[in-house]
C-alpha cells in the first residue's frame, strides 16, 4: 500500500496566500494524507520553520527528528508539497496503520497513540 497528499492547510497562515507564507517563521501544516488511488485521508501535524528565522536556523535544510520539523530556507508551500511526496513515493507498507506509522516519522498522526475503548464493560 502506497500513500498521498490529498491536501494541505495551516492554523498559522493561509497557505493559499505566497506574500503571507514567505514572511513566516515557523507554521503548523496539516498534511491531509491517505491511500493512493483510494477514498479517504486522515491528518498529520508538521511544523515547518525558515532556516534563516530564530526558531530553527542552525543544522541547516532538512528534516529534524529531535523536534519533528521541517526546515526550509523558507517556508514555502511548494516546498513543503516536494518534501512530503519525495518522502511519500519512497513508502510503501502492508497495511494503512503501517504506512500512517511510517508517515509518523516526520508528522504527528492524529491517532498516533489512540487506544480503543473496551467494550466490555472493564
Amino acid at each position: 500500500m502506497r500513500a498521498e497528499l490529498k491536501g494541505m492547510h495551516s492554523p498559522d497562515v493561509d497557505l493559499a496566500d505566497p506574500d503571507a507564507v514567505c514572511v513566516a517563521d515557523e507554521v503548523l501544516v496539516q498534511l491531509m494524507i491517505g491511500p493512493a488511488d483510494a477514498v479517504g485521508e486522515e491528518a498529520f501535524d508538521l511544523v515547518v520553520r525558515a532556516s534563516g528565522g530564530s526558531a530553527g536556523g542552525a543544522g541547516g535544510c532538512g528534516f529534524r527528528p529531535v523536534d519533528r520539523a521541517l526546515v526550509l530556507d523558507r517556508v514555502d508551500t511548494a516546498g513543503i508539497r516536494r518534501y512530503v511526496q519525495d518522502f511519500l513515493g519512497d513508502l510503501e507498507r502492508p497495511t494503512w496503520d503501517a504506512l500512517a506509522c511510517a508517515i509518523g516519522r516526520i508528522a504527528r498522526w492524529e491517532f498516533a497513540g489512540y487506544r480503543p475503548v473496551r467494550d466490555d464493560g472493564a
